[in-house]
C-alpha cells in the first residue's frame, strides 16, 4: 500500500490499518527511572492535523508530569534515613499520594488506595502475597462493589507499586485481573428521578456541580478544571480542557443546551470553581437519594434504584442516543471519549431496545408467510 507524507513530526501513516499514528517521546534513558517515556495513539483517516497535534501536546505534558513524579519519589526515598524496618503499604501509599497531589484524579486515587490501606496497611509492600490481595478483592466482590470500583482500586494499587515496589506489579496483575465492566443493563436514571434527587439537596457548590454534570455529561474531574473564561453563557458554549483519562482527548468547544446554560448559571452563582471533592459529592448524593426514597416509600411510589453520581454521565449519554436515533459519533464527541469502543459501553442495552423497536416496525409491514395445510396425502 502506498505511503503517505507525514503531516508533522511524530505522525506517520499506518498502511496496514489505514490509520494515522501519532507518537510522543520525552526524556532519555530507561522509562522506569523517569527518563525516556513514550506513548502513541491511532487516529482515523481524515482526522484534522490540528487534532493530532493537540493530542501530542497533551500527551507530552502528561508524560513530563509522570517523569517528574517518578523522580520526585525516587529522590524522597534516596534522601530518607535508612531504617531496618521495611516500608509498609500505608507508608508507600502516603509517599505515592504526595507525588500525584497535582493530578486531577488525586482525590479519587487516594480514596481507592486508602481502601487497600484499611485492609493491608501494616503489611510490608514486598511481603504482599497473592493470598493477601485476593482476600481483599474477593471481600469487595462479595459486597458487591461495581466492576468499575474494583478496577479503580486495582489501578490505584498498581500506580503506588510502580513507584514504590516495581517488582510487585506483576503479582498484582496476575492475581487481580480487570473486572469486566460490560453490562447489558444501562446504568441510567430517569430524568424525573434526577430532578427529585437534585431538589432534595441543599443549595450550594455540590448541587450546582451535579446539576451541570446531569445536563452536560461532563464529570466532576473535568468541571473542576474549568475557569471563568471557559463558559460563554451568551453564546451557549463551554470550552473543555484536554481530558487526560485513559488515552487522553484534546480540549474542545461544545454547545450547551438551555438546561445546561441554566445549570452553569447556578454553578457560577455558587462560585463552584475548583469543584467539590468526590467523596463529598458521594455523601451529598447519598443523603438526597435517601430523602427521596423515604418520601416515595411513604407515598407508595417506586423507589430510586441504587445509584452514584456517575450514573449522571450514563443518563446523559442515553439522552443523546435517544435524541439522535443512536448516533454513536455524536455521543462520543459530547462525552469526550477517545474512541467509539468506550462509547459502546454506554450504549450497550440501549442498542438492544433500538433493535426491538426496529423489529416491531418491521413486523407491522412484513407480509405473512403462512402456508395452507395440505388435505391430501403428501406427494412423493
Amino acid at each position: 500500500m502506498a505511503e503517505r507524507e507525514s503531516p508533522g513530526p511524530g505522525i506517520r501513516w499506518d498502511a496496514t490499518r489505514q490509520q494515522w499514528r501519532a507518537f510522543v517521546e520525552v526524556g532519555s534513558g530507561a522509562g522506569r527511572t523517569g527518563g525516556r517515556l513514550t506513548t502513541s495513539r491511532r487516529f482515523p483517516e481524515g482526522t484534522p492535523v490540528r487534532e493530532m497535534k493537540l493530542w501530542q501536546d497533551a500527551a507530552r505534558e502528561q508524560l513530563r508530569a509522570q517523569g517528574r513524579q517518578v523522580r520526585l519519589h525516587q529522590s524522597s526515598r534516596a534522601d530518607a534515613t535508612a531504617t531496618p524496618a521495611r516500608e509498609t503499604l500505608a507508608q508507600a501509599a502516603k509517599a505515592y499520594l504526595k507525588t500525584i497531589s497535582a493530578m486531577p484524579s488525586a482525590d479519587t486515587r487516594g480514596h481507592d488506595l486508602r481502601a487497600w490501606v484499611a485492609v493491608l496497611g501494616d503489611v510490608p509492600v514486598t511481603s504482599l502475597t497473592a493470598r493477601d490481595l485476593a482476600g481483599a478483592w474477593n471481600t469487595w466482590r462479595a459486597k458487591p462493589f461495581a466492576a468499575s470500583t474494583l478496577n479503580h482500586r486495582r489501578t490505584a494499587l498498581l500506580g503506588c507499586l510502580k513507584l514504590c515496589a516495581p517488582s510487585m506489579v506483576a503479582l498484582v496483575r496476575d492475581t487481580l485481573p480487570r473486572a469486566s465492566e460490560h453490562s447489558d443493563v444501562p446504568r441510567e436514571l430517569a430524568y424525573a428521578d434526577i430532578s427529585d434527587i437534585l431538589q432534595a439537596m441543599p443549595a450550594g457548590k455540590g448541587r450546582a456541580l451535579l446539576k451541570v454534570f446531569a445536563t452536560t455529561g461532563h464529570p466532576p474531574a473535568t468541571l473542576r478544571r474549568l475557569t471563568r473564561d471557559s463558559i460563554d453563557l451568551r453564546r451557549g458554549t463551554v470550552r473543555l480542557p484536554a481530558r487526560q483519562k485513559g488515552r487522553s482527548v484534546p480540549g474542545v468547544v461544545l454547545p450547551l443546551t438551555p438546561a445546561a446554560v441554566e445549570a452553569f448559571r447556578e454553578f457560577i452563582e455558587a462560585d463552584a470553581w475548583g469543584g467539590v471533592r468526590g467523596q463529598t459529592l458521594a455523601i451529598i448524593w447519598g443523603r438526597a437519594v435517601a430523602t427521596v426514597n423515604a418520601a416515595r416509600e411513604k407515598a407508595g411510589r417506586p423507589l430510586v434504584p441504587p445509584c452514584t453520581p456517575y450514573h449522571l454521565r450514563h443518563s446523559f449519554a442515553g439522552l443523546v442516543l435517544d435524541a439522535t436515533g443512536g448516533d454513536l459519533q455524536a455521543t462520543k464527541e459530547l462525552l469526550q471519549h477517545a474512541d467509539l469502543e468506550t462509547t459502546l459501553r454506554y450504549a450497550r442495552g440501549r442498542i438492544t431496545r433500538s433493535v426491538e423497536a426496529a423489529a416491531k416496525a418491521v413486523g407491522q409491514i412484513q407480509p405473512s408467510l403462512s402456508i395452507p395445510e395440505r388435505t391430501g396425502p403428501e406427494s412423493s
